[in-house]
């Protein structure tokens, strides 16, 4: 499911990391595998998990955001249509992500499948 563009999550979320908040509103976060964090946190956005195991990217896609950026904060371009770029994240309020550009869609999926794929996708391009 799409989240919609970061500058509107951002105004309808708090600023600040999500993961924080949520570990603050439940002490039982901090024991979830990355999985469980990836459902619970699209359940207090009403969104669902994108499955970023299998996504083939186009290599022009990937080469919108560095390698550096996506691990540095935890994305992956999924593609890119219409001037919009989706971008999977693991916490959909993470003020950085601004940085990768202002018009963004964004999907939620686990931090753990996101580096996963981040390996996988761009090692392929070396």
């Amino acid at each position: 499911m799409n989240m919609g563009n970061a500058a509107d999550i951002q105004r309808r979320f708090s600023p600040g990391d999500v993961l924080l908040e949520l570990r603050r509103l439940s002490p039982k976060l901090a024991t979830m595998s990355s999985n469980e964090r990836a459902i619970f946190i699209c359940a207090q956005f009403g969104a669902s998990p994108f499955n970023v195991k299998e996504v083939e990217v186009p290599e022009e896609v990937l080469r919108m955001v560095s390698l550096q950026v996506c691990r540095g904060i935890r994305c992956l371009p999924i593609s890119f249509k219409d001037g919009r770029l989706t971008l999977c994240v693991a916490d959909p309020t993470n003020q950085t992500i601004s940085m990768v550009g202002s018009k963004l869609e964004i999907m939620i999926a686990s931090q753990d499948d996101i580096m996963a794929a981040i390996d996988r996708l761009y090692g392929l391009m070396e």
